[in-house]
């Protein structure tokens, strides 16, 4: 989950150990629950029970929410680590977008880690009246695995901690250096402009005719949006007297890939745009 988008090989890497970890331990609790039905045959020859609020229906009923709840546990997880297998050997994606999908597996993991003990144990503190400290020690240990796991499925959350990471490591700091002594500021200062100002753009926001321009226009930056450091797609990097006809061709096949591959618009990072006509060294 340290992975940065940039670090190609070890977003491979890290599909890879995510898909072995899914299967191993979706494995583990298959057997593990398959022993504790051959060990208990009584709790399923009771079948699902009308009355499932007396006390002597319990065992039956927590048995049943594990079986219906680790077999789904199961089949999603399985399901999620075939496609992001079949994901990390398609060359044609990039690692934004693996890297991705492997905190979707993985958060899917998560949430359903703190789903499916939840019914077992609100139900049983219904029927007794209360929980016992290992029951609430477990009640709060699935409410953070469920937490964990929707803000691993949140893109947002992912782009923040991506911007956490980038923002420490060497390249950034390079940059930053680099930016300071040209702009003769304090680094600290640089950076914090560089994350207050960093904006990008959605591709389908921009037009052939504003990428044709060989002038600023100050209406062009009111369409791009704030953004986070390492949250965006691309860095069009382009020159203002290029042919406009082949550069518009060139930047569509690459957003028509792109949309094919990960259905949605890219976020990408374009001067014109994302760089404020009224504000311009402080945006540089």
């Amino acid at each position: 989950l340290t992975v940065l988008p940039t670090q190609t090989a070890l977003v491979g890497v890290a599909g890879w150990v995510a898909v072995t970890l899914d299967l191993g331990v979706g494995t583990m609790m298959a057997v593990d629950l398959g022993l504790a039905l051959y060990n208990s045959p009584d709790l399923l020859s009771k079948g699902m029970c009308a009355d499932i609020f007396t006390h002597e229906q319990q065992s039956c009923v927590q048995m049943s929410a594990l079986v219906i709840g680790f077999f789904t546990w199961f089949y999603i997880g399985v399901t999620g680590s075939y496609n992001l297998a079949r994901m990390m050997r398609d060359d044609s994606l990039q690692p934004r977008s693996r890297l991705g999908q492997i905190w979707l597996l993985l958060g899917t993991d998560f949430l359903i880690g703190g789903v499916v003990p939840l019914p077992g144990l609100v139900l049983k503190g219904l029927l007794n009246g209360s929980l016992t400290l290992e029951d609430m020690i477990m009640l709060v240990g699935v409410v953070q695995l469920g937490t964990y796991g929707v803000l691993m499925r949140s893109r947002k959350f992912r782009a923040t901690i991506h911007a956490y990471l980038a923002s420490h490591a060497q390249a950034v700091t390079t940059a930053v250096g680099i930016a300071a002594m040209i702009g003769n500021a304090e680094p600290e200062l640089v950076q914090a402009l560089a994350i207050a100002l960093f904006r990008a753009v959605p591709l389908d926001r921009v037009t052939q005719e504003a990428m044709a321009l060989s002038r600023p226009d100050p209406a062009l930056h009111e369409l791009s949006e704030t953004a986070m450091l390492e949250g965006v797609d691309a860095f069009v990097s382009h020159s203002w007297v290029d042919d406009s006809d082949a550069k518009w061709v060139q930047l569509q096949a690459w957003r028509k890939d792109f949309v094919a591959c990960n259905k949605r618009e890219p976020l990408v990072w374009i001067d014109k745009y994302c760089i404020s006509a009224h504000d311009v060294e402080n945006s540089l």
